[in-house]
C-alpha cells in the first residue's frame, strides 16, 4: 500500500477533516487524538495557507505525518511534561510523547513536520 496524502486549508474547520481522514485509515483512539493535536498546531502555528496529512503504511508500522509551512522555534530539548491543569495549551507534545510508540518533530526550510507511528496491526482493522 502506498502513502496517502490529503491537503487541507489552514483553518480550524480543517482539524476535524484531518481527524476523520486519520480515523478512516487508522481506527485507534490514540492516533485520532494525536492527529487532532498535530493538526490544531499546524493551524495555530503554521504560516502557509495549507497543511498536509500523510498516512504511510509500512511492514511493521503505520506512520502519520502532519506538515505545515513555518518552522517552529523548537528548543534543543522538548519539554514533554504536562502543562498546569488551568493552562489553555501545552498538552500536544506531552500527549505525543505519552501515547505514540514512536514520534518526532523536525523543522527546516521554513517547514515543520510532526510524525508518529503505531504498530502495523492497528492498521489491519481499517
Amino acid at each position: 500500500m502506498e502513502a496517502i496524502t490529503n491537503t487541507y486549508p489552514r483553518t480550524g474547520a480543517s482539524v476535524a477533516k484531518a481527524r476523520a481522514f486519520v480515523r478512516s485509515h487508522l481506527p485507534d483512539d490514540d492516533a485520532y487524538l494525536l492527529a487532532s493535536e498535530a493538526a490544531q498546531n499546524a493551524v495555530r502555528y503554521g504560516t502557509g495557507d495549507v497543511f498536509t496529512v500523510t498516512i504511510t503504511p509500512g511492514v511493521d508500522t503505520i506512520t502519520v505525518t502532519i506538515a505545515n509551512d513555518g518552522a517552529a522555534n523548537l528548543p534543543a530539548t522538548i519539554d514533554t511534561t504536562f502543562a498546569d491543569l488551568d493552562a489553555t495549551g501545552g498538552r500536544g507534545l506531552p500527549l505525543l510523547a505519552a501515547l505514540a510508540p514512536a514520534y518526532g518533530i523536525t523543522t527546516g526550510n521554513d517547514r515543520t513536520t510532526v510524525w508518529f507511528a503505531f504498530p502495523a496491526p492497528l492498521a489491519a482493522a481499517a
